[in-house]
């Protein structure tokens, strides 16, 4: 087990106080921990605690990386990023045809993000393109069917 991770689990763990103390005085073992001690990382780098616990620019993104949701998330952003493109100057098309590519990238685009969405269980994303998935499909199906 390399340093950060053994951090992060005594970060989480707290110390069982003992009978005669109460669950208030209890102290997270991470606290006990002096500054001066050395990790090293996955990628071989080292780091004091000290710098772990007190830096301001160490951190981990939000979002899981190389996964099928990051390629999902980038290329469903690509889609919506061309339909703006079609929806703000037409791309030197006729109207019509941008529009409905517009409508096609866009849909591909927030399908995407739907699908990220039910893959992070994040209910705004799933809520927000699930509509838009319904208004961009009936938009869609206008067009098909000559309306």
């Amino acid at each position: 087990m390399n340093g950060l991770k053994y951090f992060g689990n005594l970060w989480k763990t707290k110390m069982a106080s003992g009978p005669e103390q109460d669950v208030a005085s209890e102290e997270v073992l991470a606290n006990r921990i002096d500054d001066d001690v050395v990790l090293t990382t996955p990628k071989g780098n080292t780091l004091t605690v000290g710098e772990v616990r007190h830096s301001k620019r160490i951190y981990k993104s939000a979002t899981p990386k190389q996964d099928a949701s990051w390629y999902i998330k980038w290329v469903a952003s690509a889609f919506i990023l061309i339909s703006a493109m079609f929806r703000v100057n037409n791309a030197g098309l006729d109207p019509s045809i941008a529009n409905l590519l517009d409508n096609i990238f866009s849909f591909v685009g927030v399908t995407g993000w739907m699908i990220v969405g039910f893959l992070w269980n994040d209910r705004a994303l799933i809520l927000l393109n699930a509509v838009l998935v319904f208004i961009l499909a009936s938009g869609l199906f206008k067009w098909i069917v000559g309306g």
